[in-house]
C-alpha cells in the first residue's frame, strides 16, 4: 500500500515539475519573443543599383577666329558651340555593404558609385540654294553658272567626348532616435573619395567664302577660277580630379504604411556634405592653319599657306572641393529585402579645370533618378 502511495506521489511530483517547467518555458518564450524579433533583424545588407543622371560639366569652347568670323546661313542650326557641348547624361551603377551589429544602434558601411558618358556630335553645313556666279563654257565674259557642290561655302564640325566619375564612401553611423511612427534617422561620419576624368577631341573645318572669282577666256571658252581660303583646326584635352576628405551624412527612413514583420512602404531621405582635398589636372593642345587655293570646278591647283599656329599646356593644381548632396525616394521594404526608387543630386564646386589656355574652374553636378535593391542576411 505504501508503495502505491509512493508511486502516486512520485507521479504527481513529476507532473507538477513538468507543469512548472512548461509554464516557465512558455512565459520565457512570450517574454523573450519581442526582443528576439528585434535581434533577428539582418546584420549584413548587400545593395546593388543603377542610375541615370543629368550632368553639368561646363568647359571653355574651342573657337578660333575663323569660326567666330564665319558667315552662316540663317538655317544653319549646328554651331561649334553645340557640337562641343559636354554629354548631358551619364549612366552607371552602385554597390554597397552595410553592417548593423545585433542589439546595437551602430551602422558601418562601404559604398561605391560609378558613372560614364560618351558623345559624338558632328555637323556639316553648306550654302543652299547654290549661288549663281560667273561660270564656264562657250560665250562671253558675262556667262553665269552655279557654284559646284565641291566649292560651296561650307563648315564641318566633329567632336568626340568621354567622361567618367567614381565615388567611394566609408562611414560609421549611429541611430540618433529621431524617427517617428516607425521611422529612424542615422547620423554618420567617414571618408569620401572622388575621381572625375574627361577627354575631348574636336575638328573644325571651314570655307567661309569663295574668295576672289576670275573668269578667263581661253580659246573661246570661259573658265572660272576661284581663290577660296580654307581653314582647319583641331583641339584635344584631358582633364581629371582626384580628391579625398571627411564626409558627414544624415539619413532617415519614415514608414508610410505596413508592418515591420511583413511589408512596409517607406519614405527615404538624406543629406550629405564633404570637403575633398585633391589635385586638379588639365592637358590641352590645339592648332589652327589657313591656306589659300586656286581652284576650278574640277581641278585644284596650287596651295599657299597663310598661317599655322599651335599651342599646348599642362597644368596641375592642389584644390579643396566642397561637396553637397541630397536624396529622396520611396521603398518597398520586407524583413530581409528592400526595393528603392528615388532622385539624387550631388554638387562638387570648382572640381575641374575647364580652361583651354588658362585655368578656369568648373563645377561638376550630377542629378537624376536611381533604383536599388538590397538583401539582408
Amino acid at each position: 500500500m505504501s508503495e502505491l502511495m509512493n508511486t502516486a506521489s512520485t507521479t504527481n511530483t513529476r507532473w507538477q515539475l513538468l507543469t512548472t517547467v512548461s509554464a516557465l518555458a512558455l512565459l520565457a518564450v512570450v517574454s523573450v519573443h519581442p526582443a528576439k524579433a528585434e535581434t533577428d533583424r539582418p546584420t549584413i545588407w548587400f545593395e546593388l543599383g543603377g542610375q541615370l543622371e543629368r550632368v553639368s560639366a561646363k568647359q571653355e569652347l574651342f573657337e578660333p577666329l575663323f569660326i567666330q568670323n564665319s558667315i552662316r546661313a540663317p538655317l544653319w542650326k549646328v554651331t561649334p558651340a553645340n557640337v562641343q557641348r559636354a554629354p548631358r547624361y551619364s549612366t552607371g551603377g552602385e554597390a554597397s555593404i552595410r553592417f548593423e551589429p545585433a542589439a546595437s544602434d551602430w551602422v558601418i558601411s562601404a559604398s561605391l558609385r560609378y558613372g560614364r558618358s560618351n558623345r559624338k556630335k558632328e555637323g556639316q553645313q553648306q550654302t543652299l540654294p547654290p549661288t549663281l556666279v560667273p561660270g564656264s563654257g562657250l560665250g562671253g565674259g558675262g556667262a553665269v553658272g552655279l557654284i559646284p557642290a565641291r566649292l560651296q561655302v561650307a563648315n564641318q564640325f566633329v567632336t568626340k567626348q568621354n567622361a567618367s566619375y567614381a565615388l567611394a564612401d566609408f562611414k560609421a553611423g549611429k541611430d540618433v532616435g529621431l524617427g517617428l511612427f516607425g521611422g529612424h534617422a542615422t547620423a554618420a561620419a567617414g571618408i569620401r573619395f572622388a575621381q572625375f576624368s574627361s577627354t575631348s577631341n574636336t575638328t573644325l573645318k571651314s570655307r567661309p567664302t569663295l574668295g576672289e572669282i576670275k573668269v578667263k577666256n581661253i580659246f573661246g571658252f570661259n573658265q572660272a577660277y576661284y581663290y577660296p581660303h580654307v581653314y582647319q583646326a583641331a583641339a584635344s584635352d584631358k582633364r581629371n580630379f582626384h580628391g579625398v576628405g571627411p564626409t558627414l551624412s544624415f539619413e532617415g527612413a519614415q514608414t508610410l504604411a505596413g508592418k515591420p514583420d511583413s511589408m512596409q512602404f517607406v519614405f527615404d531621405w538624406g543629406v550629405n556634405a564633404a570637403l575633398l582635398f585633391g589635385r586638379q589636372k588639365a592637358n590641352t593642345q590645339h592648332e589652327t592653319q589657313a591656306s589659300s587655293f586656286k581652284m576650278t570646278a574640277t581641278t585644284k591647283y596650287n596651295k599657299q599657306a597663310l598661317y599655322h599656329t599651335a599651342k599646348s599646356d599642362s597644368r596641375s593644381r592642389s584644390v579643396i572641393v566642397p561637396n553637397l548632396g541630397a536624396v529622396a525616394g520611396l521603398s518597398v521594404a520586407f524583413p530581409n529585402a528592400k526595393l528603392s526608387f528615388g532622385y539624387r543630386a550631388d554638387f562638387f564646386f570648382g572640381a575641374m579645370d575647364g580652361g583651354i589656355d588658362t585655368r578656369k574652374t568648373a563645377d561638376r553636378i550630377f542629378h537624376g533618378p536611381y533604383a536599388k535593391i538590397a538583401v539582408g542576411l
